[in-house]
């Protein structure tokens, strides 16, 4: 165990352990010279789990972590190799385990359970969009963590896997009983997604009834027979998630994820009055299709209704005041009309990007609409929508232009890969745009490859392609191709770059006159060319021109300093 004080790599003061797990101990840190506090995992090289030494899971948990990055997950910043133990520093996280709420309080407010399960849910569909998908496997209150702001933080990826397509099952079989599937115990195939969706459930059922299914009597019962009063929508939905067999549990994250944003639409007594209606309404369509079959002319009339109901909903979208308004209606839209794009790039562009800032709650809301099925329909309206190759691929690329650069205000590189990579390979995109897909897409993966050099010191990053792919990007006429907003980010990213990688890239080949030129353009084409715009307003745009023009004087600083004027060419 490590000694409160000690310093561990001649940075990390130990303040005190906070934590302490089946193979493992977690101690809050400081690095002093920073003044930033971190986490440290210290688990031990002779730590034995059912007799067997574990080796491997370190340096599992590393590799899966050092290459994500979402709002729920810590990141992994350092990893130590001592004699006996293997260290992990990552981000601090403030707040307490659900399993300590538990323990604490007892059974949590249903409502609360429900929120966190959504969060969980998108964390999950993270991994699962991984390529090979990672599937967390432990799942349960002591792995969660709760912080004051009330954001769900997933941690503990020791027994987290990579999806091995084609594998008839795992190599190892791991998982905590009581919340782990019955797959996870071996002889059943492989774990998936599904096995992430029937931990989920087991921890719903734990953490509303307040019942650990670790204890006994060891079983799941349905949520009613503890308390009446509890949703009979919501026990629909943990007794699918935990079905024994894999193919009667929600097949992937996004239909969990919807079935748990309605669960009160699941409940019986919405049911009973949802058929009332559904009878009444079968009545007078019989009642209607007798006018209808006296005139043909009547399926012109409808085509046309139709139609422009889709055109009303989106005019209504158009001229909305409320932002919640104009969201149902293009959702309405799109319903109506699933293979149109024009809803849906008018709720992403004009509703949720008119702020500058894709949100996390934006991003689900249309994670919802875009998985939605109709009560007969085994479709979802997104692959509807991927009918219209054309238009879909489009979208594609303005989804991951929004995640790229504007997620959470900062823009999420590795959330974006998806979307870009269908861009990227559109063969009815705009050459131009199916170009800059391709570029984004390489600079996601740069961030992967910087992030693993800059956590873990194996220096993967290819500098001088990365900087050419950032010249490129940020050397097209940005402002007339796409918008001022996107021109801006992007010029904005070439100077945050040089001054952060100057070293790197200078190491890569690329010339102090090869930087400053960059800075000196972008600074030019800032004065001159954006705001001379007639598009241009300075409330909108004025504080990032500001912004970018103080980092350009900040990156040259780098630049000399890697880079001193004397033994650089240029000035």
């Amino acid at each position: 165990m490590l000694k409160i004080g000690s310093v561990v790599d001649g940075k990390y003061k130990i303040l005190y352990r906070v934590g302490k797990g089946g193979m493992s101990y977690v101690y809050l840190a400081i690095n002093e010279v920073a003044n930033k506090e971190w986490a440290i995992k210290e688990i031990r090289k002779d730590a034995r789990v059912d007799g067997e030494a574990v080796k491997q899971s370190p340096i599992t948990e590393t590799n899966i972590m050092k290459k994500l990055s979402n709002p729920h997950l810590p990141r992994i910043i350092d990893v130590i190799n001592e004699e006996d133990a293997y260290l992990i520093v990552m981000d601090y996280i403030e707040g307490v385990t659900l399993k300590s709420r538990l323990d604490n309080e007892g059974r949590q407010n249903q409502e609360d359970v429900v929120d966190w399960a959504l969060q969980l849910c998108e964390v999950l569909g993270y991994l699962h969009s991984q390529d090979p998908p990672i599937i967390y496997r432990d799942m349960k209150p002591g792995n969660i963590m709760l912080r004051p702001d009330g954001r769900i933080m997933l941690i503990d990826f020791g027994i987290a896997r990579e999806y091995k397509d084609g594998a008839a099952e795992d190599t190892k079989c791991l998982g905590t009983k009581g919340y782990a599937a019955p797959e996870q115990y071996g002889g059943q195939g492989q774990t998936d997604e599904r096995t992430d969706i029937y931990n989920l459930g087991a921890t719903i059922y734990h953490l509303v009834t307040g019942k650990d299914p670790t204890k006994p009597p060891y079983e799941m019962r349905p949520i009613r027979t503890w308390d009446p009063a509890f949703s009979s929508g919501l026990e629909t939905i943990i007794v699918k998630c935990t079905k024994n067999d894999p193919e009667e549990r929600y097949q992937n994250i996004e239909e969990l994820q919807f079935a748990l944003k309605h669960y009160k639409e699941l409940e019986e007594e919405y049911q009973q009055t949802k058929r009332g209606k559904w009878r009444l309404f079968k009545g007078l369509c019989a009642a209607a299709m007798v006018s209808l079959v006296l005139s043909a002319g009547m399926k012109i009339y409808a085509y046309t209704l139709t139609s422009g109901t889709y055109d009303a909903k989106i005019k209504e979208a158009e001229t909305s005041t409320e932002q919640e308004k104009a969201v149902r209606a293009y959702e309405e839209a799109i319903r109506i009309s699933p293979a149109n794009k024009i809803a849906y790039s008018n709720l992403l562009n004009e509703v949720f990007l008119a702020d500058g800032n894709y949100t996390q709650k934006e991003a689900d809301r249309f994670t919802t609409i875009l998985g939605y099925r109709g009560n007969r329909d085994s479709r979802t309206i997104e692959e509807k929508f991927q009918k219209n190759k054309s238009g879909y691929e489009e979208f594609c690329y303005e989804m991951g232009l929004a995640f790229f650069y504007f997620y959470e205000g900062f823009g999420n590189k590795p959330l974006s890969k998806p979307w870009l990579r269908t861009a990227k390979e559109s063969g009815s995109l705009e050459e131009k745009k199916r170009m800059r897909a391709e570029r984004l897409y390489h600079i996601s993966e740069y961030y992967t490859q910087l992030g693993s050099m800059n956590r873990a010191g194996d220096n993967t990053a290819n500098y001088l392609d990365y900087w050419n792919d950032l010249v490129k990007l940020s050397g097209d006429d940005i402002a007339q191709e796409d918008n001022i907003r996107t021109a801006l980010v992007m010029y904005g990213e070439l100077v945050y770059q040089i001054g952060a990688h100057a070293s790197d890239f200078k190491k890569a080949g690329v010339t102090r006159a090869d930087m400053l030129f960059e800075l000196r353009r972008v600074e030019r084409i800032l004065t001159e060319e954006i705001v001379g715009d007639d598009t241009y307003s300075e409330d909108e745009y004025g504080q990032k021109v500001d912004e970018i023009l103080r980092g350009t004087d900040i990156a040259q600083k780098e630049v000399d300093i890697v880079y001193p004027p004397q033994e650089g060419e240029g000035g």
